[in-house]
Order: C-alpha cells, then sequence, then structure tokens
C-alpha cells in the first residue's frame, strides 16, 4: 500500500484523483520546484551507484545551474546530443554543467560547499565513515595530482618525525632492499600492487616468468616443500569438520573444497615425490606458501635464508620483467603514490 507522503512527493502517481495543496495541484507543478519545497525520507535506505558526495547533493541538483562555454567542434556535438536525446524522448538538458542550488545550500561557492559538506556529516555522524571510506579509496594523479603530491609529502614527514619511532611495533615500513615480516611471501616477492590477474592471487604462483624467477634463485623447491608442510597440517586438523566450523576462518589459507583436492595431492607426492606432481599441483602448494606471514608463521619457516632468495627473486622479477607485462603491476616507491592501492 502507498502511503499520502509518496503521493505528496509525487513517488506514486494516483489513478484516481489528484492531490492537492491548497488550490496547487501538485501533479502539475514543475518537479525542479516541487524537489526544492519538498523532502522525503522513506522506511528503506539506498545510496544510488554515484560517489557519496553525489548522493548527499541529489536533493541540491534541480536544473542546471549554469552551461560550460563550448568551442565550434564541441557546439556541434552538443546540438547533435540535444538533438539525438529530443527524438529519444530523454532530457535535453546538460548533465556536464553544474546542476548544485549554491543558494539552497546556503553557500556561494564550491569551497563553502565542502564545508557545508563536512558539517552536515558530521551533524548526522557520518564524518568518521565518510574518512575512512576515503582512506580505502584511490586518487587519480592526473584528476587530483596536488592530492596525491600532499599524501606523499606527508608520507615522508610521518617517517621522519621523532616521535614515529613509538609506533615502530605498530607499522613496519615497506623498503626495497628488506624483507617485510608483516606482509606475506608473495607481497614479498612481488613489492608493488598487481593491476589485473597475472600477478594477482593463484595467477602469481602460475605465471611462467614468475616460475622462472623462482628457479634462477633457487627459490621454488624451497616453496613446495614449505607448501606441502602446510598442506599437510592443515589437512590433518581440519579433516571432518564442519565447513562452518571456526578453524577454518582462524587458520585461513585453506577451504573445505581445497582439502580432498589437497590430500590427492599429498598423496601422491609421498608416493611419487615432488618430481611426480604436474606442475599444477606444484603451483598448489606454492601458492600455499605465498601467503605465509612471516611474523605469524606457525613453522617457523620463513626463515633468514628463505628471505634472502625472496629479496633476490624481488630483485631480478623488477629488472628482467617483460616489457608486455610492465603494466601488470606497479612498484613500491618511497617518492611516488602508488595509483594501484588505496589512500
Amino acid at each position: 500500500m502507498k502511503s499520502p507522503a509518496q503521493l505528496l512527493t509525487r513517488l506514486v502517481v494516483p489513478t484516481r484523483g489528484r492531490p492537492a495543496l491548497d488550490d496547487t495541484h501538485l501533479n502539475t507543478l514543475p518537479l525542479a520546484l516541487s524537489g526544492r519545497r519538498i523532502g522525503y525520507v522513506g522506511p528503506t535506505s539506498y545510496l544510488f551507484s554515484p560517489s557519496v558526495r553525489d548522493n548527499l547533493l541529489l536533493g541540491l541538483g534541480h536544473h542546471p545551474r549554469d552551461t560550460a562555454h563550448y568551442g565550434a567542434a564541441t557546439t556541434a556535438r552538443r546540438k547533435r546530443a540535444i538533438e539525438e536525446a529530443r527524438r529519444s524522448g530523454n532530457s535535453s538538458l546538460n548533465i556536464a554543467a553544474d546542476w548544485v542550488d549554491y543558494q539552497q545550500a546556503e553557500v556561494t561557492n564550491t569551497a563553502a560547499l565542502e564545508s557545508r559538506i563536512v558539517e552536515v556529516l558530521r551533524l548526522v555522524d557520518l564524518e568518521e565513515d565518510v574518512y575512512l571510506f576515503g582512506r580505502r579509496g584511490r586518487v587519480d594523479p592526473d584528476i587530483q595530482p596536488e592530492i596525491t603530491q600532499r599524501i606523499v609529502e606527508a608520507r615522508r614527514i610521518l617517517a621522519d618525525r621523532p616521535s614515529c619511532d613509538d609506533l615502530e611495533h605498530l607499522v613496519e615500513r615497506l623498503a626495497s632492499d628488506r624483507y617485510n615480516a608483516n606482509s606475506p611471501v608473495a607481497a614479498n616477492l612481488l613489492f608493488g600492487t598487481p593491476i589485473g590477474s597475472i600477478f594477482e592471487g593463484e595467477g602469481l604462483a602460475c605465471n611462467a616468468y614468475v616460475q622462472s624467477v623462482r628457479d634462477q634463485v633457487g627459490l621454488t623447491g624451497d616453496l613446495v616443500e614449505f607448501g606441502a608442510q602446510l598442506a599437510r597440517i592443515k589437512v590433518e586438523l581440519l579433516a571432518g569438520l564442519r565447513s562452518e566450523h571456526e578453524f577454518f576462518e582462524e587458520l585461513g589459507l585453506i577451504s573445505t573444497e581445497d582439502l580432498p583436492v589437497l590430500e590427492k595431492i599429498l598423496t601422491r607426492k609421498e608416493k611419487n615425490g615432488v618430481e611426480g606432481l604436474v606442475p599444477e599441483e606444484r603451483a598448489r602448494f606454492v601458492s600455499l606458501a605465498f601467503k605465509v606471514v612471516a611474523a605469524r608463521d606457525p613453522l617457523g619457516l620463513v626463515d633468514e635464508g628463505l628471505q634472502q632468495r625472496v629479496l633476490r627473486a624481488r630483485r631480478a622479477f623488477a629488472e628482467n620483467l617483460p616489457t608486455g607485462s610492465k603494466g601488470s603491476v606497479e612498484f613500491f616507491d618511497p617518492d611516488r603514490y602508488n595509483t594501484a592501492t588505496s589512500v
């Protein structure tokens, strides 16, 4: 059943009668006018697909505030767009114009609007949530170069402050010549953010170039044996448990679907050795080893020797990376903003 409020806000069109205020029939008012005068908060919440900012300003966008100045070529394209919109029954208004009603927001310019947004977020207790959204988001240096420059500068200042020495037990900084004990083996080898699937997740363990790098520094055998030991321990601990058992979440690395597959691979390894495994089976063990964090290594297998071989593999990986794969990873650089990772 539709509520009277939905009729008043024109979210529902009546099949009989006409909603009116005094002598004014609401359905005859321009949407820009009723949108400014009537607000509606329904029983269900919904966020539109654009940004959080666009959702916050949705109630201020009723009509384009101004139009951009077009050159001759752009004007011709705009005329064609208007004609196509009219023929298809869509609005011919310019979606690229500034639609924000600054007067309704009680501000005079964009800077004041930003302050107003922060004020409203604080008022409804959303300031912290939106701040966390932003921290997990990404910034495009081509669109907002000043922001990325300030982030890199803040990074440098934070690292140089003497007071930050007290945070050493909470944060382990990335360094190109040092193994990071609080990052997985895979992250230490790659020393960058994967872009796409080539060097991400299982792809890193199966990639032919990465395998050649591992072989070059004598790392493959260690990782296969390391992964096999992990698989054996996990299988013994998790076999027979229900999929929802808390151990699967606490121990990680292996899901219920992996268990029977790993059991078969382990049986073949014990019978025929590593040489008796096909490349895909060895890659499964390598993938397991790649996920281990040295600081939380239950077996103590990520020892100094293995860490040094991973560092050699890191250098070889970066130095000889094929041209066609250079766009698949963005390496960490303390002096440069990493566009592939979050703020």
